[in-house]
């Protein structure tokens, strides 16, 4: 939605001046001022998008049948709703993405029958939080835990 706009603003502008440039024309100031004003625009609307993702929680609904993980009120590009059949998932586990000066930051992710992994959940703050969301839903979803290669062991 408002990340494609973004990105289809940038590209419009970046050809239009890639073009100018090749053919050697010169814009004039006012098709700079349209063009950066435009730019700005287009930032400063994603940027605003971008915190308001932060009022965002996320939600787990499980059932015998379905696993619905969402984040709201404002939809995310990066984390998507994932709506899986319980009976579709193989094996949950967690793994370490980040290990640098921001800290560890863990992910829940969900393996399928047809062994696709599929990322649960994001920026999970501690392993420990990851471990018990594991254990729960696989305690739910009579999911016997196996160890598997790319999960986290600390």
């Amino acid at each position: 939605m408002v990340q494609c706009s973004f990105l289809a603003i940038f590209l419009c502008f970046l050809t239009w001046y890639l073009i100018s440039v090749h053919r050697k024309e010169a814009l004039s100031n006012d098709q700079m001022r349209i063009m950066f004003f435009w730019l700005k625009v287009s930032v400063e609307i994603f940027f605003f998008y971008y915190l308001l993702t932060f009022i965002n929680k996320t939600s787990i609904k499980i059932s015998a049948d379905r696993l619905i993980v969402k984040n709201g009120p404002i939809p995310t590009f990066w984390m998507p709703v994932v709506d899986l059949s319980s009976s579709d998932i193989d094996q949950l586990f967690f793994k370490r993405i980040i290990d640098g000066e921001l800290g560890h930051i863990y992910q829940l992710i969900a393996i399928t029958q047809s062994q696709q992994q599929i990322k649960l959940l994001n920026f999970i703050q501690s392993p420990e939080e990851a471990f018990f969301i594991e254990l729960q839903l696989e305690k739910f979803l009579n999911i016997k835990h196996r160890k598997i290669s790319t999960e986290y062991s600390g």
